[in-house]
């Protein structure tokens, strides 16, 4: 399914929504929306804010300002009815002590809208063995937990935190095709990654984070259009690329790295060619490299 927003309508409407610890500030004045049957991930450095604003607004973290609505319900006052509504991972999957992973997700299915039929499915695609001990499970084990407890849900809106964490090449694509899935179905998603593939794979659109700022939101339609090229080179001795000062950085490695469209590369090849070049690289433009560029200057 090809995602198009002009036919859809907002589902999330997020409006200045700010989030601050004392004197720390987890998210500030961060607003988007997000469309009916819209796939969006969420992207950012370490200590960004990902988890933080989908925390605050799903109203498990009080907001400091600003509003957060779902499906039309304010997260701030109906924090229970959304819960009921939306099927959510969070980061941090936490465990009963109960005697077998069975047991845990009979559990979760009285309290939320299980489907049996599709827990039975997924238990055998995520090869989540049900009769070991919830805490003696591994690592990976627990998150494929985490994903049947999420995926059984009957619900059209799925907030994942970090789903692929933890798990293994295999399972990661089965992550994927499940998703894939749910995308056909016209489900709203929303997920926060560091994987620049599986955002390329899944997403609609990105929203970038850094230091708690919406720093942007690209389209993952437009990036594949956007006509750039990037070029790796080391140069001897003295070089004037002034022109390009504001595309151009340098890395730890020695390397100086530009990021050009296609309509400047004769002009640059041309000041190239009068510079002691002893390297040169031609790198693919994608989408990491794109977020790299947007956040040298933030």
């Amino acid at each position: 399914m090809v995602f198009n927003m002009k036919e859809t309508t907002p589902i999330i409407n997020i409006g200045n929504l700010t989030k601050k610890f004392k004197s720390v500030i987890g998210i500030d004045d961060i607003s988007f929306v997000v469309h009916d049957g819209e796939t969006l991930a969420i992207i950012g450095e370490s200590g960004a804010g990902k988890t933080t604003l989908i925390r605050t607004m799903l109203g498990n973290l009080k907001a400091t300002s600003g509003s957060a609505y779902i499906d039309g319900k304010d997260t701030s006052t109906d924090a229970i009815a959304i819960k009921e509504e939306v099927s959510y991972l969070p980061s941090e999957f936490s465990l009963f002590d109960l005697k077998y992973g069975s047991d845990f997700l009979k559990f979760i299915a009285k309290m939320d809208n299980s489907d049996k039929k599709i827990a039975n499915e997924l238990i055998k695609r995520f090869q989540l063995d049900i009769n070991a001990t919830p805490k003696r499970m591994s690592k990976g084990m627990k998150q494929k937990m985490a994903l049947v407890s999420c995926f059984m849900k009957k619900s059209n809106i799925f907030i994942l935190d970090e789903p692929s964490i933890g798990l293994d090449p295999l399972m990661r694509e089965e992550l994927h095709i499940v998703l894939k899935e749910l995308k056909e179905k016209e489900k709203t998603i929303i997920f926060s990654s560091n994987d620049f593939e599986e955002i390329m794979l899944l997403a609609d659109r990105v929203l970038i984070l850094s230091k708690g700022k919406l720093v942007a939101t690209i389209d993952i339609n437009d990036l594949k259009l956007k006509n750039y090229h990037i070029f790796k080179f080391k140069i001897l001795g003295t070089y004037d690329l002034h022109e390009f000062s504001n595309e151009i950085y340098e890395e730890n490695d020695g390397y100086l790295t530009l990021c050009i469209e296609a309509k400047d590369i004769s002009r640059f090849f041309n000041i190239l060619s009068e510079c002691n070049v002893i390297e040169f690289k031609v790198v693919p433009f994608n989408l990491e490299s794109y977020i790299h560029r947007l956040l040298r200057g933030n």
